[in-house]
């Protein structure tokens, strides 16, 4: 009697462990659902914003906000007047909308990869306020090499377009502020995973107190499976100057860490051609006129124009 009541109470406890189970399955389900469909709307939602935003504020030197915040699924994420500015209040961006898609499946295996992403009317304004080092100071400080086994970039994928960017750099000193000014920006760039060719496209005019010159820069670059080695590079470059003043450039080369002066006017078309780090093709003309120089003192001039046909 005792052995059959035993056999009798099995089947019902497998039941019970098995609607158990599909209970837990059910469970997890809805609340895998729910997180699905609330967690875009909560970060769409102002308490959302302010959460993300107290985030990066926490890894940054400066404070960033945005006036709205938009996040789902599929339409990806969108930010309208983003703004940062650094504790010192000599950095300051500021960029009308910002909308990016990511990709979630690289980003499941590991890999940063933004698709379209466009900025909107960025504006970006730095000043310098204090000369850099001499250039003999540092001298002895040899730029690290690159590394031999080559370079791993944090980013996998991109497709970025910038319209209307702006970027002015202002060098203070004791008796006046220069400042040059990049206007116009317009860029797209397609950047992919080793071993397909990326892209970029770059225009902008160059300006200071009236003066103002054109650069346009186009080209691909096909770079190595796993990681980016100058050996394994293939791509094409194509310049074009305009009537660029060197002296514009001196607050760029002070940003830079360099005790540089130039001034002069350049004029310049190329077409380069690399494959596999080799200078396969070099088709260049370039003009130099009214050329100096000054490097940690030593100054350099050029009294002769100078003109350059490879």
């Amino acid at each position: 009697m005792e052995s059959q009541n035993t056999r009798s109470d099995q089947p019902p406890r497998r039941r019970r462990r098995k609607r158990f189970v599909w209970g837990l399955v059910i469970a997890a389900a809805i609340i895998g659902g729910a997180v699905v469909f609330i967690l875009p709307a909560w970060l769409s939602s102002d308490s959302g914003r302010r959460v993300v935003l107290s985030r990066i504020n926490r890894s940054v030197d400066g404070k960033v906000d945005a006036k709205s915040l938009s996040v789902g699924w599929f339409k990806g994420i969108r930010a309208t007047d983003v703004t940062y500015a650094d504790t010192t209040g000599d950095t300051s961006v500021s960029v009308d909308t910002v909308s990016t898609r990511p990709k979630l499946g690289a980003i499941l295996r590991g890999n940063l990869a933004l698709g379209r992403t466009v900025l909107e009317s960025p504006r970006v304004v730095v000043t310098v306020r204090e000369a850099p080092a001499k250039e003999e100071e540092s001298a002895g400080r040899a730029s690290p090499p690159e590394p031999a086994d080559g370079l791993v970039l944090p980013l996998a994928a991109l497709d970025l377009e910038v319209k209307d960017g702006n970027a002015r750099i202002n060098l203070a000193s004791n008796s006046h502020m220069q400042t040059v000014e990049f206007k116009n920006i317009a860029s797209t760039i397609n950047l992919n995973p080793g071993g397909r060719k990326s892209t970029f496209d770059l225009s902008m005019a160059v300006a200071e107190e009236g003066a103002e010159s054109q650069v346009k820069a186009a080209g691909s670059v096909t770079r190595p499976a796993k990681k980016w080695t100058l050996k394994g590079t293939s791509g094409d470059l194509k310049v074009n100057i305009d009537k660029l003043d060197l002296s514009t450039l001196t607050p760029l080369f002070v940003l830079m860490g360099k005790d540089v002066a130039a001034s002069g006017q350049l004029t310049a078309d190329a077409d380069v051609r690399i494959e596999r780090g080799r200078i396969e093709k070099v088709v260049a003309q370039a003009g130099l006129r009214d050329f100096s120089q000054t490097i940690a003192g030593k100054k350099t001039v050029l009294e002769e124009p100078v003109t350059v046909d490879v």
